[in-house]
C-alpha cells in the first residue's frame, strides 16, 4: 500500500515513523501559530502565479474555480511553512521542483475502475446497445474521455463495450480517446499497470478476462489497451475529437469556473455526432444548454445531443504552446508568423467577398465582411437562420440556389438578384459553394458580390454589371418560372477549367 501511494503521486513526504510524527507536530505548531488567512488571495499576485504556471505547462488556471485553486495553494504553503502568497511565489521562482508539485496538486486525479457502478449499469443496459444497433457496416464506436487522469475510466468503458459487443454476437471496432493535461498521468494510462487494490472495484471475472498479473499488480490486457489512445490535450483550448458517439467527462467541470464550463459544454456539443451521448459527473449539469441536449437519465447525468440543431461555433487556439517554442523573438521585433497573418487579414478584408458560412440546416455559423445590405435580424425570437434574415427579394433566390447546390453538390451562381433595402433596390450576384470539412457535415459558403466587383477592385471604379449570355455555357440552366428572369450557373469541373 505505501508503494502504491508513492507511485500514485499521493504522498508529500517519505519518512520513517518517528520522522512522520515529528513532521505532523511541526505542521500543527506552524498552523496554530500562523495568522489565519482572511478572504481571497490578492488578484495581482494570483495573476503572477498563474503566469508562472502557464509558462511552465501551457495551462491557464485563471478561470478555474478560485476556491479549489486557493485551497490547493494554501496546502502547499503549509507544507513549506510559508505564510504569505508573495513569499510562496518567490519560492516557486527559486524552486522548479515545487512548481511541478503545485501543478500536480492542481490537477485532481479522483478516478477509479467502474466508478459509480450504477452509471455503468445504465450504460450497458440502455446506452451501449443503442450505439451498437446504429452501427453501419465497419463503422467504429467513438468515445472520448477528457480529463482521463491515469486511464481507469477509459479502460472501464472499453471493457463495458467489449462485453456489450460479445452479448450482441457481432464484431464492432471501438475507438476510445483518453486525454489529460498531465503528461505523467498520460504515461501511466498508456502503461495500463495498476495496484492490486483495484480488485475492490473490478470483479474477479473481469480481472481474469481483461487483466494480467504484472509487477505486483495488474496490467490491462493488450486487446483492451489497443482500443484506447491516450494523448495530452488541454480541454479548454485544444481542438476536440469529432463524430463522437459518447463523451464521458465526469468530475472535471466542477473544478472550472462558469465561463469555462459554458465553453466546455459548447465543445462537447460540437464534438458529438447527432444523437450522441454525454455523460457528466454526479454534481455536474449542462447548465443553460437545455436547448442543445435532452435528458436521458437525470439521476445518472446522461444527456443526448438533439438532432436538427446547428453546431455551435467554437474557436480553438492553433498556435504552438509557448513552452515548446525554441526560437525567441527579439524584443520589439515582430515574428514572421504574425506578419504573415496580418498580411493575410489585410488581403482578405480588401479582396474577399462578403458572405456567410452556414450548415446544412441553413443556420449561420460565421459572418464574413459587412452583410447588413443583404441580411438583417428578423423581428420576434432571435434566430441566425439565413432564410429568416434575408432581405426582401433575396429569400426565394437563396432557397433555390442552396437547394440546387445541395442536390447537385456543385457551386451555384445567381446573377442580377434585386434586393430591396430602405426603399432602394440593389443588384447583387449570389454564389453558393458547398463543401464538406473534416467533420464530414455539409456546409455552404454563401457569397454576395456587387456586379462588376472584380473590375471595381482592380480599377478603383464601378464597372457595369455583366449579363449572362443568351446561350449559356455547359453547366448553366435557366428557370422557367416567370419570376426567375436571371440565370443560375451550376459549375462543373469542366466549366470551372474553361473559366480559368
Amino acid at each position: 500500500m505505501p508503494r502504491a501511494a508513492i507511485s500514485g503521486g499521493a504522498v508529500d513526504f517519505v519518512m520513517s515513523p518517528d520522522e512522520i510524527s515529528n513532521e505532523l507536530l511541526s505542521i500543527a505548531r506552524h498552523t496554530s501559530s500562523a495568522k489565519p488567512a482572511i478572504g481571497r488571495f490578492d488578484d495581482e499576485q494570483m495573476g503572477e502565479l498563474f503566469s508562472l504556471m502557464k509558462s511552465a505547462h501551457d495551462v491557464d488556471f485563471t478561470n478555474y474555480k478560485p476556491s479549489t485553486i486557493e485551497r490547493r495553494i494554501r496546502r502547499r504553503m503549509v507544507l513549506h511553512r510559508i505564510d504569505h502568497l508573495s513569499d510562496y511565489i518567490k519560492f516557486l521562482r527559486e524552486e522548479n521542483v515545487e512548481l511541478e508539485h503545485l501543478y500536480g496538486d492542481l490537477l485532481i486525479r479522483v478516478t477509479g475502475f467502474f466508478r459509480d457502478p450504477e452509471v455503468f449499469d445504465v450504460l450497458q443496459r440502455d446506452i451501449l446497445p443503442t450505439l451498437l444497433q446504429e452501427r453501419s457496416h465497419g463503422s467504429p464506436i467513438r468515445v472520448w474521455v477528457p480529463g482521463c487522469a491515469t486511464g481507469e475510466e477509459a479502460y472501464s468503458l472499453a471493457i463495458s463495450l467489449s462485453e456489450s459487443v460479445d452479448k450482441r454476437g457481432a464484431s464492432c471496432p471501438v475507438q476510445i480517446f483518453g486525454t489529460d493535461i498531465s503528461d505523467t498521468a498520460i504515461d501511466d494510462a498508456r502503461a495500463g499497470i495498476y495496484p492490486e487494490n483495484i480488485s475492490a472495484d473490478v470483479s474477479p471475472e473481469r480481472l481474469r478476462r481483461y487483466f494480467t498479473k504484472a509487477d505486483g499488480g495488474y496490467r490491462v490486457s493488450k486487446a483492451i489497451r489497443d482500443c484506447c489512445v491516450f494523448a495530452r490535450q488541454n480541454l479548454t483550448k485544444d481542438p476536440p475529437f469529432s463524430r463522437l458517439d459518447l463523451i464521458s467527462c465526469r468530475n472535471v467541470m466542477i473544478y472550472l469556473g462558469s465561463e469555462l464550463q459554458r465553453k466546455v459544454v459548447a465543445i462537447f456539443h460540437y464534438a458529438l455526432r447527432p444523437h450522441g451521448f454525454l455523460l457528466l459527473g454526479s454534481s455536474e449539469t449542462i447548465g443553460n444548454f437545455g436547448e442543445l441536449f435532452s435528458v436521458v437519465n437525470r439521476r445518472q447525468k446522461i444527456y443526448q445531443k438533439k438532432s436538427g440543431l446547428a453546431r455551435m461555433p467554437v474557436e480553438f487556439e492553433t498556435a504552438a504552446p509557448a513552452r515548446r517554442r525554441e526560437i525567441a523573438t527579439p524584443a520589439g521585433e515582430e515574428s514572421p508568423a504574425n506578419v504573415f497573418r496580418e498580411a493575410d487579414r489585410v488581403l482578405l478584408s480588401r479582396f474577399s467577398p462578403t458572405g456567410v458560412l452556414i450548415n446544412d440546416a441553413m443556420d449561420i455559423l460565421q459572418f464574413r465582411g459587412r452583410t447588413s445590405p443583404y441580411l438583417e435580424p428578423a423581428s420576434g425570437a432571435a434566430s441566425f437562420n439565413l432564410l429568416k434574415m434575408a432581405r426582401e427579394g433575396l429569400l426565394s433566390e437563396l432557397r433555390t440556389a442552396i437547394h440546387m447546390a445541395r442536390k447537385k453538390e456543385v457551386p451555384v451562381r445567381l446573377e442580377g438578384v434585386r434586393i430591396k433595402n430602405n426603399g432602394q433596390t440593389r443588384i447583387v450576384n449570389v454564389e453558393v459553394l458547398p463543401f464538406v470539412p473534416s467533420s464530414r457535415d455539409r456546409h455552404f459558403l454563401v457569397l454576395f458580390r456587387t456586379p462588376g466587383w472584380r473590375r471595381k477592385r482592380r480599377r478603383g471604379r464601378r464597372a457595369p454589371a455583366r449579363r449572362s449570355p443568351r446561350n449559356p455555357a455547359a453547366g448553366t440552366s435557366r428557370s422557367s418560372s416567370a419570376s426567375w428572369n436571371r440565370r443560375a450557373s451550376i459549375s462543373s469541373r469542366s466549366s470551372k477549367s474553361r473559366k480559368r
